[in-house]
C-alpha cells in the first residue's frame, strides 16, 4: 500500500501504469484476501475458546458437586449408632 501511495504522487506527473504497479495491485488484493480469511479464522478460533472455557467452567462446577457428594458420603459412612448427636426420633414425619 504504501508503495502504491508513493506511486500515485509519482504518476501525477508521469501517468504512467507500468508493470511493478500492476504487480503492486495484485498483491494488495491477495494481502486484503489474506487478511479477511485470518480474521474468519480469528472469529471462529474465539468462538471455540469460548465454547471450551464453557465447558470447562461446567466441568469444574460438576467436580466440585461430585466433591462435596462424596464428603458427605464419607462423614456418613463413619458413623455409627455410638456417634455424638445422634439419638432415635420416634415418628419423623409427624408433624408437631
Amino acid at each position: 500500500m504504501e508503495c502504491l501511495t508513493l506511486r500515485e504522487r509519482r504518476r501525477e506527473a508521469d501517468l504512467v501504469h507500468d508493470q511493478p504497479e500492476i504487480e503492486l495491485h495484485q498483491e494488495v488484493k491477495v494481502l486484503e484476501r489474506s487478511r479477511a480469511q485470518l480474521e474468519k479464522v480469528l472469529l471462529e478460533a474465539v468462538s471455540h475458546l469460548r465454547v471450551l472455557h464453557d465447558a470447562k467452567q461446567r466441568l469444574q462446577d460438576d467436580l466440585k458437586d461430585k466433591r462435596a457428594a462424596l464428603e458427605v458420603d464419607k462423614r456418613q459412612e463413619a458413623l455409627t449408632e455410638h456417634s455424638s448427636q445422634i439419638s432415635f426420633k420416634p415418628d419423623p414425619l409427624r408433624v408437631p
